[in-house]
């Protein structure tokens, strides 16, 4: 197995402990050495050299390497924090065991023996003399004026580990608690370099830590049925960054969360450049963030689903999904194995022939990866994050999410059903903004999820929203339901800009519908929003409604608004714009139509505006702009088009007003 370290690391910190300084532990160059107990490593520096410790417990030890700072007296008495100040008066610290530097636990909500809520505070100066501790940053609106803080110093602990592996000899015999590396009450702790196996648990658990760093490690936990995580966050982990690293296997890459009696406030917690292969058969996500207050930023990070077709195969068995009955039944079995071909043969065009029906069987609620689920209050900004064969890439959920700030840029989603997730049934999610500026969406021929939205909202109130630059490509755009007006608000102008939607000649019958789904669920409800407008919009494809504003009852309508559009390679079996249930508006300013003998709108109940100005229309003669074969039109308004010999409405419907050229 290797030579016992345990022996070595003891002497090392002992000689921390007697000498007060940090000491260098350095092992040799890639050795095997066993550790048979939980060690503690504060104050170290380890250098490892390539070489593994491989966790191999005699006992009933769970957690490999610890480090542990200590947590002074909390005092509540006489504490007042300023709300959004950088001090805190408090006349129960004692000025002498304070100083410049130091770590301050500051918290709210407290009882006599733990905390509820906390932040983590360098101390930038004491002023013994008025009883004020000043901070280098700010607190946050955490704490009322009413409400007294809980004031206590940390002792904490240091600890530095580079270029090491880690691995776990029986990996089964850990629980979900316990860690490769667990640091709690850390200042500037560095963990570089390490590599973990079999990390069934967390390889790095980092509690109520300041400025942690992890930096260029992995977690390979590819034979362990998707157990364990990456890096966990918990309680006021302040200041974090994970960096340039990959977890493969596993249940969570990074994720963050607290228990009930110390759940902390995690401040400017970065993740750049992380990337994790999820496994688990569970619904979990390569990035989880807790029911807490936060502020994050992803940058460069990537999820992938990792289904493995055994661990696939087994959790069939177990479900008893994988019966003899549904071996015998071609319609069920065959969805499995037209799965197995599927994983065997990525090249689709290596797999053999079935049904798509077959395909479809395997529903994408059966296959629940996420790449990063928020149930936080706070801020989240998410910068270049790639996402591939996935339910969804971003999901946001749970009723402690309240003024939420959500900023997605240049996000990457392919094979993934529902790229931008808001809010789903029994959630009071809450969010003061969405933005989605740079969204890829692509979805190949004849794959499952051609018919969800790149971007579904429900459940949910947002007071201010942005969508700029969404590409998808086979996908349905958005879809927006379970808004009621009432218990769920959202913007009533509802504005999409610089965005495209493609669709190859190949799709088959799976195509979506529509690309922009408005749904008014229940009786008398109105639609989520009233007026839709598309700034540069672009399409291209077959078979296809582009807009189809459905409702299940009698709604009033939308008002629609297209600027600059073009809209091309619409086929004379397609109709472009179906009109189920009343719209109040149509309005197209300088598009572009391009078809085949069809018609572009299709009017089947009434209306009351159509504007057109200055929109091109090409296409074989006989096309048309809009098809009215009985409805009502309130007013017609049309100037400046050129319709190359086309129609501009075929079966001229009732028509009150009608303005502009001839």
């Amino acid at each position: 197995m290797g030579e016992t370290i345990t022996d070595k690391f003891e002497d090392a910190i002992d000689a921390a402990k007697n000498s007060g300084e940090e000491q260098i532990l350095v092992l040799e160059n890639r050795r095997e050495y066993t550790i048979e107990r939980t060690l503690d490593v504060s104050g170290l520096t380890i250098m490892g050299n390539g070489s593994k410790l491989i966790f191999d417990f005699s006992d009933s030890s769970e957690v490999g390497l610890i480090a542990e700072g200590s947590l002074g007296t909390l005092r509540a008495s006489d504490s007042t924090a300023a709300k959004r100040t950088s001090f805190v008066v408090s006349s129960a610290i004692d000025a002498d065991n304070l100083e410049t530097g130091d770590l301050v636990l500051v918290s709210s909500d407290s009882t006599v023996a733990s905390v509820k809520i906390g932040e983590i505070k360098r101390v930038k100066k004491y002023d013994d003399t008025n009883d004020k501790v000043f901070f280098n940053d700010y607190l946050f609106d955490t704490y009322e004026d009413s409400d007294s803080p809980v004031v206590a110093k940390i002792s904490p602990v240091k600890l530095k580990i580079y270029d090491l592996e880690i691995e776990y000899a029986d990996p089964e015999s850990t629980d979900s608690e316990t860690a490769g590396i667990q640091v709690k009450y850390g200042d500037n702790i560095v963990i570089s370099g390490v590599k973990f196996n079999n990390a069934k648990a967390a390889a790095i658990r980092l509690k109520s830590c300041y400025n942690p760093l992890v930096d260029n490690c992995e977690v390979d936990n590819s034979n362990l049925s998707g157990e364990g995580h990456g890096v966990l966050l918990e309680n006021a982990c302040m200041y974090s960054t994970v960096r340039d690293s990959n977890f493969v296997g596993i249940r969570h890459a990074v994720i963050t969360s607290g228990d009930s009696a110390e759940r902390g406030l995690l401040w400017e917690a970065s993740i750049h450049n992380v990337s994790g292969t999820i496994m688990t058969l569970d619904e979990e996500s390569a990035f989880s963030i807790g029911e807490t207050t936060a502020s994050m930023t992803f940058r460069d990070c990537t999820a992938i689903g990792g289904w493995n077709i055994d661990e696939f195969t087994q959790w069939m068995e177990e479900t008893e999904y994988l019966t003899d009955d549904i071996v015998s039944s071609p319609d069920l079995y065959g969805g499995y194995k037209l799965f197995k071909a599927r994983v065997d043969n990525p090249d689709t065009s290596k797999l053999p022939n079935s049904n798509l029906d077959e395909w479809e069987m395997l529903d994408p609620d059966d296959f629940t990866y996420g790449g990063i689920e928020i149930k936080c209050k706070g801020d989240v900004v998410i910068h270049n994050f790639r996402t591939i064969a996935l339910k969804y890439g971003v999901k946001v959920l749970g009723d402690e999410v309240d003024n939420l700030n959500l900023m997605i840029k240049d996000m990457y989603a392919e094979e993934v059903a529902y790229p931008v997730y808001v809010g789903e049934s029994g959630d009071d999610v809450e969010l003061d903004l969405l933005s989605v500026d740079g969204l890829i969406s692509t979805s190949y021929k004849d794959s499952y999820d051609h018919q969800y939205p790149a971007i579904l909202i429900r459940y949910s109130s947002i007071n201010k929203w942005y969508f700029n630059n969404i590409k998808c490509y086979n996908k349905r755009l958005m879809e927006i339901d379970h808004i009621d007006g009432s218990t769920f608000v959202v913007p009533q102008e509802l504005v999409i800009s610089n965005s495209s939607l493609t669709y190859s000649d190949a799709l088959s019958g799976s195509s979506p519908s529509e690309y922009l789904l408005m749904l008014a669920q229940d009786a008398g409800d109105v639609y989520p929003v009233s007026t839709i407008v598309f700034n540069n919009l672009k399409t291209d494809g077959s078979k296809l409604f582009y807009v189809q504003a459905v409702s299940e009852t009698t709604s009033s309508g939308l008002f629609f608004v297209f600027n600059n559009c073009t809209f091309t390679n619409i086929p004379a079996s397609s109709i472009g714009f179906k009109n189920d249930i009343g719209i109040e508006g149509l309005v197209f300013n300088g598009c572009v139509y391009e078809t085949n003998g069809s018609r572009f709108i299709d009017l089947n109940s009434d209306a009351g505006y159509i504007g057109l100005s200055g929109n091109s229309f090409l296409g074989s003669l006989g096309s048309s702009l809009i098809n009215n074969p009985s409805s009502h039109l309130d007013t017609l308004y049309h100037t400046g088009n050129v319709l190359n010999g086309n129609t501009l409405i075929n079966n001229s419907p009732s028509t009150d007003k009608e303005y502009g050229d001839t």
